[in-house]
């Protein structure tokens, strides 16, 4: 299936894909805010080949919009780093602004707003580099290079899980879901490294890519034809639409799948701090569940005969696998 979703991109894709791992590696590896910006900037303009497939208004419109919100949260990042540099104390409002910075580019409240329509624009390769590596270097910058106020952090994290279940209820289109999901995760994957445990954050986040990956991939495969609609997906494989069932359901955390584990890691490490917003923020979460399990339904209820027609294939035994066999295994770990 990799092999079929490389062969899909155009050469200038795959260019950009390799410029983007090369710049990624740069901005975490920085040891100041000038390379961090340079790199960030760098893997911003490697991911626009994806955008410009395609002449149209919608598309034009989305590629300006992530280009003027990219670009003024990497101006206040540089500048406000710079300002801390230079003051040699931690001053909150530039903490502060420095954390706005980052969840502007993660897609996170209160800049959450352009996160959605631009990835509805994209194709589904499109889609998935944003969802997933793009997110990448501000979010390991954010945790090992920015400290912030714990009430300031806790606000953004509970109105990003919030927003992002309250607003997917009402969609119906794939993209749009699992576009605030990922406005929801990101708050989750911010929770453990506010209480101090930042190697959690790093399982969440990585957790949340291999959940995530696999599932653009079978939309990118299947829906390639038609890249701007989801109606194709009727048309897979029964086996490739129990695996996109059972992926859909441990991106958002049913339980026993891998999915739950990360979460449960965030609300064991939350209880001890902030007993009140782990409580919180677990009852929110249920909001998100719920449009999972409406897509998983939909996609199920098509075909009442589907989890009887099933047969054992490679596919469908690495997608059980890492999402039932997976869990005992980190458990273990």
């Amino acid at each position: 299936m990799v092999y079929k979703f490389i062969l899909s991109l155009s050469p200038m894709m795959r260019l950009s894909l390799l410029i983007m791992f090369i710049s990624t590696m740069m901005a975490i590896s920085s040891t100041n805010w000038l390379m961090i910006w340079v790199g960030l900037e760098i893997n911003m303009l490697s991911f626009i080949p994806f955008m410009t497939k395609s002449s149209k208004q919608k598309n034009i419109e989305a590629v300006c919009k992530y280009l003027v919100i990219q670009a003024c949260a990497s101006c206040i990042m540089l500048y406000f780093g710079y300002v801390a540099l230079s003051m040699f104390t931690q001053i909150p409002l530039n903490e502060m602004a420095l954390v706005f910075a980052f969840t502007m580019k993660l897609g996170m409240f209160p800049a959450h707003y352009w996160f959605p329509s631009v990835l509805q624009s994209c194709d589904w390769a499109g889609g998935m580099m944003l969802a997933t590596w793009q997110k990448v270097a501000p979010a390991m910058i954010l945790i090992s290079s920015v400290w912030s106020d714990h009430d300031y952090l806790s606000l953004i994290l509970l109105l990003s899980i919030t927003l992002g279940g309250l607003l997917g209820l009402n969609q119906t289109d794939a993209k749009a879901i699992l576009a605030y999901s990922s406005v929801s995760h990101m708050g989750w994957f911010l929770m453990p490294h506010m209480c101090g445990m930042s190697y959690i954050s790093y399982y969440y986040f990585l957790m949340y890519m291999l959940i995530t990956l696999p599932i653009f991939f079978l939309f990118q495969v299947y829906t390639y034809d038609n890249p701007n609609t989801s109606s194709n997906i009727m048309l897979m494989p029964d086996n490739m639409k129990l695996s996109l069932v059972l992926m859909l359901l441990s991106l958002g955390g049913l339980p026993p799948l891998s999915g739950f584990i990360p979460k449960l890691m965030v609300i064991y490490s939350m209880m001890t701090y902030w007993p009140m917003l782990t409580v919180l923020v677990t009852m929110i979460s249920c909001i998100s569940l719920y449009f999972y399990l409406k897509l998983a339904m939909n996609i199920i209820m098509v075909n009442k005969s589907l989890l009887f027609n099933i047969y054992m294939d490679k596919y469908l035994l690495l997608s059980m696998t890492t999402t039932f066999l997976l869990t005992p295994f980190i458990l273990a770990l």
